[in-house]
């Protein structure tokens, strides 16, 4: 009796990703595809398996013409839910993994793979034993982490991480970077940046960072050596967090570093093999798949238009309107310099809220449109005026501006002020009058609206701030 021909399927829906690979009986790739999902996840799966559709079965004269069966297996930080509605077996990422590991690389010691939003090292034994530790409480250390460290240091429209990787590899010094949290990774690194230090510099401890935090996290003091397996997507794309790893762990390009050419797919490859093992038997295609998630995207659909027209929905845009109607009655007027009355204009009061941002080189390979805008308030004593300029317009200018606009003498600014995270170096720098920190400057802006205030909470790009009131 010959046998029948299966394909084994393979769905890894990560917290960020969807990754699809389909293995033949030989367990050679076939098909493998990876999108982000941007927090569309049935889309993207469907996206996914109309491409492997495509790819296989309609191409003209494919192999694959006379399938027999076809069976899937689901794994991933979200792929539960979508395994129980296809009725297909679902694994735990952490076991996917594993699975693929011993089928492919069975010499392996210790597997570092790294995801969007978790990390995860398991140990091998040399019984067949394994040790696994996962972090997936908290996105420290991971792909979301650098994603986070790549916006901040406004990389997303010269590349993205892989901007960052190109700048981490000219590196001449390594900073300490708190890589638990993104709030507080973010703290460190604008620091960094007001005290001068290269975006190259930062870039190398920002991956250094997540190494750091990946050994102390997970390792917790165990050591990590033998063959060592870099796996995930953030050891796939960038070739400076492996050197990072490598170099800390003190291991061996040559002898101790397996780096496999589909890094990037073991737990989807994991779930191809948990597939072949228990899979379903009903005869399928990936079309068929695909017109079911089809299906369960139009009912999500369904039910979130259903909560749209709920009433729930129409008071919380109630209540949202009595909020917005008080808030207005508590702003100021807000003009330009060159259309305010110059009859109005007192003595003015200049004040700036300064984030430092230099570009540090990468000027020319940025859009203008990417530039950082800040806003200065040019305040009369009505509080009345508003000026918007670009991050490298300094005050010279601005008071330059000001005496074209409005033909004021030099010396009618009564005073200017700063704060922010870069107040003191801007007062040096420009001769500023004054530098307030954040908390205070916060206070008399709130006291001046509302002389009553006794509450203040202020939640910021890196920072929250409550402040109790008592007079």
């Amino acid at each position: 009796m010959e046998s029948q021909r299966e394909l084994f399927v393979g769905l890894d829906i990560g917290s960020t990703t969807v990754k699809l690979v389909c293995l033949d009986e030989g367990l050679n790739i076939v098909f493998q595809r990876y999108e982000r999902h941007l927090a569309d996840i049935k889309t993207a799966i469907s996206k996914l398996f109309e491409e492997a559709d495509q790819t296989i079965f309609r191409k003209p004269g494919s192999e694959w013409d006379g399938l027999d069966r076809v069976k899937i297996g689901v794994s991933g930080s979200g792929g539960f839910g979508v395994a129980k509605a296809l009725g297909v077996p679902f694994t735990q990422e952490v076991l996917a993994c594993t699975k693929a590991i011993k089928e492919l690389l069975p010499r392996v010691d210790v597997a570092i793979e790294l995801g969007g939003e978790d990390g995860k090292i398991t140990y091998f034994g040399k019984n067949g034993e394994t040790e696994q530790r996962m972090n997936g409480m908290c996105a420290g250390g991971t792909g979301a982490f650098i994603d986070q460290m790549v916006s901040l240091l406004r990389l997303e429209s010269v590349g993205g991480a892989a901007a960052l990787n190109i700048l981490a590899g000219k590196h001449s010094t390594i900073y300490p970077i708190a890589s638990r949290c993104g709030v507080f990774a973010k703290t460190d690194v604008q620091s960094l940046l007001n005290d001068g230090a290269s975006k190259e510099d930062i870039a190398a401890s920002v991956l250094n960072a997540v190494v750091m935090q990946t050994i102390a996290g997970l390792a917790c003091g165990r050591r990590i050596s033998g063959k060592v397996v870099y796996l995930g997507g953030p050891l796939y794309f960038l070739s400076e967090l492996r050197t990072q790893f490598t170099q800390v762990l003190g291991l061996d390009t040559e002898n101790d570093v397996i780096f496999p050419k589909d890094a990037l797919f073991f737990v989807t490859i994991g779930a191809a093999l948990t597939a072949r093992s228990v899979g379903s038997d009903e005869k399928e295609t990936a079309l068929e798949e695909s017109r079911r998630i089809q299906i369960m995207k139009e009912e999500q659909q369904q039910k979130k238009q259903e909560l749209e027209n709920g009433i729930g929905q129409r008071k919380d845009r109630d209540q949202s309107g009595i909020f917005n109607n008080a808030r207005s009655e508590l702003q100021c007027g807000f003009e330009t310099i060159s259309s305010h009355p110059k009859s109005r204009f007192g003595k003015l009061l200049i004040g700036q809220d300064e984030q430092i941002d230099d570009n540090n080189g990468l000027d020319d390979q940025i859009d203008d449109r990417d530039e950082a805008q800040m806003t200065m308030a040019a305040q009369s004593q009505s509080f009345s005026s508003l000026v918007k300029l670009h991050h490298r317009q300094s005050w010279i200018h601005l008071m330059e501006q000001m005496q074209r606009g409005i033909q004021l003498p030099p010396d009618n600014a009564r005073s200017s002020g700063v704060t922010g995270y870069g107040e003191q170096l801007v007062k040096a720098a420009i001769g500023v009058d004054n530098a307030e920190v954040e908390t205070v400057a916060h206070f008399r802006a709130a006291r001046h609206f509302v002389p009553k205030v006794d509450f203040l909470i202020d939640i910021g790009g890196q920072d929250m701030k409550c402040l109790f009131i008592k007079v």
